[in-house]
């Protein structure tokens, strides 16, 4: 079924089919859950002190050596710590979501073939080299495209494993059961060209911003800022506002095509709520930074930033980023903070953003929204589903 054109107080409409999606994951059929520690860790074993002979147990620490631990699972190249150099990295897998898979290392294999094929502008994938079922391979699409905007905007046929064919900005329609009907490619070069301006926007910001030197906390401190300097958020009154479909598309883990993702809106200027949110996180997998999305039952507490309250009034829900950085988890909510520069800039439009809510403890997060649910909005198996870090500390 068709829904209307995005209209005020429609956020909470968002968040509400975001939680459902949620709380519906867990009851899921899946594989056994089996919980890893984030790699590289220590490994810490219990032994005996036969030395002082007193009977105490100690705490031995033996690092790993990240050559013991398989190619999939190590961190990505970090090219600008390297090099001085940051260079755009089309096969960066969202390191949470590769834990979620580690067990099946092929599986994000997969998902860097799907990602490299994409940026290539490929018609097909070949997975020749691949022994991939076809349940393999449809959660290595979902680890892409988590990862990865540009997967966003292909249609990967995957029913003949055989002949897996990527279409590329497919025009795309829903029947009355809501279900996706693709239609034709459109022009190749446009979608070169499409693809070209996001590389060069997420290249050009990260160089342009940041020096190998930066510690990951100012990383993500300094793009979160650019970001809501360099685009208008789509609000929810306007004409040409999103569908609420369209905005609620990739924050439950599924594929889903559509003609107007993150990169077609970062050609234009403007994001719309969702993908604000998307943007930043790709953003900090590209600089090899856990950030999470995570959804909430809240109610919102008065701010007193005039856009920010209008567009949250009588919400029930919300949604924004936890990253992770140094073994701490911090609350960062940009369209809180876009909102507010929106409304600060009614009376000076030079204000410059104070990012109230960027690096919040769970404690400071309660001032704007009172959370009464929450869950890691994304997951690839249900049963395996990412829990929510605790955020102890407000970063400043």
């Amino acid at each position: 079924m068709n829904l209307k054109k995005l209209a005020k107080k429609t956020l909470s409409v968002i968040t509400s089919a975001l939680c459902a999606f949620m709380l519906l994951s867990n009851t899921a059929c899946g594989p056994k859950t089996v919980e890893f520690d984030d790699y590289p860790t220590p490994i810490e074993e219990l032994a005996q002190d036969d030395e002082n002979g007193d009977g105490e147990d100690e705490v031995k620490e033996e690092k790993i050596d990240e050559k013991e631990i398989p190619e999939e699972l190590r961190p990505e190249v970090d090219s600008l710590r390297q090099n001085g150099k940051y260079i755009f990295n089309p096969t960066a897998v969202h390191p949470a979501y590769r834990e979620q898979v580690s067990e099946n290392p092929k599986i994000i294999r997969v998902a860097k073939i799907i990602m490299e094929s994409v940026y290539d502008l490929e018609d097909s994938i070949d997975l020749s080299e691949e022994d991939c079922s076809n349940a393999e391979f449809k959660l290595a699409y979902q680890l892409a495209a988590i990862s990865s905007p540009l997967v966003n905007v292909a249609y990967i046929n995957y029913d003949d494993m055989e002949n897996i064919t990527i279409t590329y900005f497919p025009s795309v329609e829903y029947n009355d059961f809501n279900e996706e009907i693709i239609g034709e490619e459109s022009n190749k070069e446009a979608a070169k060209e499409t693809f070209d301006n996001f590389v060069e926007y997420v290249t050009e910001t990260i160089n342009n911003n940041l020096t190998d030197e930066n510690t990951d906390i100012e990383r993500a401190e300094i793009i979160y800022t650019q970001i809501i300097q360099d685009f208008e958020l789509r609000y929810s009154n306007d004409d040409d506002a999103s569908e609420i479909d369209d905005q609620v598309k990739g924050l439950d883990g599924n594929v889903d095509i559509g003609n107007y993702g993150v990169i077609d809106q970062v050609a234009e200027g403007r994001l719309d709520f969702s993908s604000f949110v998307e943007l930043y996180q790709f953003f900090m997998t590209q600089l090899n930074i856990e950030c999470l999305v995570v959804g909430a039952m809240a109610d919102y507490q008065t701010q007193n930033f005039a856009i920010l309250d209008e567009e949250m009034e009588g919400s029930s829900g919300w949604f924004w980023s936890i990253i992770k950085v140094d073994d701490k988890a911090y609350n960062a909510d940009i369209l809180f903070d876009k909102m507010a520069l929106d409304s600060q800039r009614q009376d000076f439009e030079d204000y410059e953003p104070d990012l109230k809510y960027f690096g919040m403890s769970d404690a400071t997060r309660d001032k704007s929204v009172k959370v009464y649910y929450k869950q890691i909005g994304y997951t690839i198996i249900p049963t395996k589903s990412i829990k929510v870090p605790e955020c102890t500390e407000d970063y400043k």
